[in-house]
């Protein structure tokens, strides 16, 4: 099996919101594991930003179905290339929305203070995805840690 990595960028419709951005979250969880589709995804109130890794034949047509889309609009490719091992191997879809992003993140991976991922390239992109994907999984460890103090207290 062909891994691939496909890292784009693109713009929210300007019908689209929020609901259907986690309309985009529901479908990719319930769809991608069946796939062997892996990823993150980080969006705001403009801009998509998101990582997919997978079979090549997956990965192809689901850009495809992205670039039909018309929740988003000026999709842009920034890396497409051969893997031989997954980074985001145990999300389905990992996301961030972008106010949760530190300025010191937007800034390592990109040239001003404010996220836009058409101000990076595909290196910096891949980056940016796996800073996130480690706050991510740090925040998730907090939080089911002190869920557990919690549980034991009781």
């Amino acid at each position: 099996m062909n891994l691939v990595r496909l890292i784009y960028a693109s713009r929210l419709a300007p019908h689209a919101g929020p609901r259907d951005v986690q309309t985009i979250l529901e479908a990719a969880r319930a769809n991608n594991p069946e796939k062997g589709i892996t990823g993150a995804l980080c969006y705001d109130d403009a801009y998509f930003l998101q990582c997919i890794e997978g079979p090549r034949a997956a990965i192809n047509q689901l850009y495809k179905m992205i670039l039909g889309d018309t929740r988003s609009t000026d999709a842009t490719l920034l890396e497409y290339s051969d893997i031989h091992e997954r980074i985001f191997e145990s999300w389905s879809m990992a996301y961030v929305k972008a106010d949760e992003l530190t300025e010191q993140i937007v800034m390592k991976y990109s040239t001003g203070k404010v996220f836009n991922p058409y101000d990076m390239n595909g290196k910096q992109a891949l980056g940016f995805m796996v800073n996130l994907a480690r706050e991510k999984d740090r925040f998730l460890a907090t939080v089911i840690k002190k869920e557990k103090r919690i549980e034991e207290d009781d």
